[in-house]
């Protein structure tokens, strides 16, 4: 691969396999709304407690609810998520809750 600084530009050759990975994925399910808009709340486990930043996390509201991630910040009201997709995410606080762990047995 070549690349030119002064424009940016690049030239991607056919082997390139690691170029493929700096590349984010593609998620095809771009809103899981239609999936849980008739699951009540109460059928989707998260805590009450208020995340911290590196808690699991649970959007319980809005086109990514029932996805999980990881809260990497909190800023004027928004939280910085990066979804198990490795998606990163700009959320509202309010929309996303501290998962519950499975409890093993």
């Amino acid at each position: 691969m070549a690349v030119r600084k002064e424009t940016g530009w690049v030239n991607w050759r056919a082997g390139d396999r690691w170029a493929a990975s700096l590349v984010p994925q593609y998620d095809p399910v771009t809103s899981t709304e239609m999936l849980y808009k008739d699951t009540p709340l109460s059928a989707l486990r998260y805590s009450k407690e208020k995340p911290r930043v590196k808690d699991g996390v649970l959007v319980i509201a809005g086109p990514d609810k029932g996805r999980s991630g990881v809260l990497l910040g909190v800023e004027k009201g928004q939280a910085i998520i990066k979804l198990s997709t490795k998606e990163l995410k700009v959320l509202d606080i309010e929309k996303i809750a501290k998962e519950l762990k499975e409890s093993k047995k």
